[in-house]
């Protein structure tokens, strides 16, 4: 769903109303807070009506969010090699 209205964003983006493309994006970030798309192009749309301000916390939000998800892929990467069981000197035992 997030992506039909992310589309329709976009549709609204090019006919130059960017009222309505920044309710179809926030639309989309209500149905898909996750998805980093939609929060960049809401960031554009702020910075095209001349909203600075909210366009840096926009970019801000999608900066930090994304920060979590590479921190989080991290932690799943530890995890998984924490359970591996450890080999020391390839062949030869301990």
């Amino acid at each position: 769903m997030s992506q039909v209205h992310v589309l329709l964003g976009k549709c609204y983006q090019g006919q130059k109303e960017p009222e309505k493309a920044k309710a179809e994006f926030l639309a989309a970030i209500k149905a898909d807070p996750a998805a980093a798309q939609p929060h960049y192009l809401l960031a554009k749309v702020y910075r095209e009506l001349h909203d600075q301000q909210a366009s840096a916390a926009e970019l801000a939000s999608l900066n930090s969010f994304q920060n979590w998800k590479k921190r989080k892929h991290c932690r799943a990467i530890l995890r998984t090699r924490m359970n591996r069981p450890t080999i020391i000197g390839r062949g030869r035992q301990p």
